[in-house]
């Protein structure tokens, strides 16, 4: 299991997405919000970004995790959010409408009308 890890890591650094466990995309999770795999913070956002847009749907459980990991690494490292709406404030970490605007185009939109 390990050496798959590592090579199904290795090949998601070089744009590979290829079909894999939830278990090793929560596990890359926990290395890029550690200070794994990147130099600066601006990388490992969007590699965070990228796991949610590649394996959201497949795990709408861990979708939900990436989300709120994705909106923390962002203000743990003063990063601008790429989906950041108009007038919000990145600093407002409890905002559930933060959630909802942060994961917009994450979630199928009939789910987030049931948040709403």
């Amino acid at each position: 299991q390990r050496s798959y890890y590592f090579y199904w890591r290795s090949r998601f650094r070089r744009g590979f997405y290829e079909k894999t466990d939830s278990g090793y995309i929560r596990l890359l999770c926990f290395e890029i919000m550690s200070g794994t795999g990147w130099t600066d913070p601006a990388e490992g956002l969007a590699a965070l970004g990228t796991l949610l847009a590649r394996y959201g749907d497949q795990f709408p459980i861990l979708r939900a995790s990436l989300c709120l990991w994705y909106r923390d690494f962002a203000v743990l490292h003063r990063l601008r959010l790429p989906e950041f709406p108009a007038g919000a404030d990145p600093a407002d970490a409890s905002s559930g409408l933060l959630n909802i605007f942060l994961c917009w185009n994450y979630r199928p939109k009939e789910e987030l009308w049931l948040i709403l």
